[in-house]
């Protein structure tokens, strides 16, 4: 049998179960992420190995799945195929109208409520029909692997420097990063602190795989400072509580705390160090993935409507 032959007759849900054993290096997290059993993973990858009459993948125990040559060819010709799809999808939606589909994305907590009072819940009301599946992630390096994989269209990461030739910058702008404290606060008076005067008080931060940490880490080595948090959590909500009743203090930045600002519950005060300062977020996709008409969509409107993009676009 030719091999253009051979690989239409191939079962996509067995190339499923490899593509994701071949992500992962693993048949248990494979298994997981199929939401199936690991021995429904084993066979399958069995099956296709008959059909192409090759082993795939060198069984190494604790160090999980090595992919074979043979496995790396499969796994371009898959990307392939699934590139073909999607350029397909495109073109259906395109005569859909933006009636059916569905778009994913991920983005860090923070952005969260923000694009959904900003965005994304008058676009669901807008398209009823489309399905909006939103992943928080929140180390940039996992946000470009989705990215990459093709498993979101499109994510919002900090401080991207367009250094992979497959990531494109949709759009970008700056977001400071300040220190939120109540009105009761001892540096409530001030408008701008240091970071010893930070390192005074209570504090609430998010766990070191946060980008936060990068800031903090650089204006630590430049002031010999080092914060040290009270309070840690990866809840944007459970800080901006911290500060509420603890009397302590947070770095976020001030659209994250915006009705509070508003309201008079919180205080923005502005860091007193260049790294603080020099912050963006960016709108990122995949360089040469057929976009469907809705994910362009909500890319124009995040840009035009959020108050992340609309404040400064690049």
């Amino acid at each position: 049998m030719k091999a253009g032959n051979r690989w239409k007759e191939f079962n996509q849900k067995r190339l499923r179960y490899f593509y994701e054993v071949m992500r992962n290096k693993s048949i248990t997290v494979a298994a997981d992420n199929m939401d199936t059993a690991p021995s429904v993973v084993t066979r399958q990858i069995k099956l296709l190995e008959q059909e192409l009459g090759a082993v795939l993948f060198e069984r190494c125990g604790r160090n999980g799945m090595k992919p074979t040559e043979v496995a790396d060819i499969v796994l371009d010709c898959y990307r392939g195929v699934c590139a073909q799809l999607d350029h397909m999808d495109t073109r259906l939606e395109e005569r859909h109208g933006m009636k059916c589909g569905s778009i994913s994305i991920v983005i860090p907590t923070v952005y969260v409520d923000i694009l959904m009072e900003d965005v994304l819940g008058e676009f669901c009301l807008t398209y009823p029909h489309l399905k909006l599946h939103i992943e928080e992630i929140n180390p940039s390096p996992q946000i470009m692997t989705n990215i990459l994989e093709d498993i979101s269209y499109l994510g919002i990461v900090n401080n991207y420097s367009p250094t992979h030739p497959n990531i494109r910058c949709y759009a970008r702008a700056p977001i400071g990063v300040c220190m939120l404290v109540s009105k009761d606060h001892p540096l409530a008076n001030k408008q701008k602190v240091t970071l010893s005067e930070i390192a005074r008080y209570p504090l609430a931060l998010p766990p070191t795989s946060f980008n936060t940490w990068q800031m903090i880490r650089e204006a630590e080595r430049s002031e010999k400072i080092q914060l040290s948090p009270s309070f840690i959590s990866n809840s944007v909500s459970a800080r901006k509580k911290f500060v509420s009743t603890c009397q302590g203090g947070t770095l976020l930045s001030s659209f994250a705390a915006r009705h509070e600002i508003k309201a008079g519950q919180l205080i923005a005060l502005e860091i007193d160090h260049p790294a603080f300062n020099s912050v963006e977020s960016c709108l990122i996709v995949r360089q040469g993935r057929p976009l469907p008409p809705a994910v362009n969509q909500l890319l124009r409107l995040i840009v035009a409507k959020s108050s992340i993009f609309s404040r400064g676009v690049a």
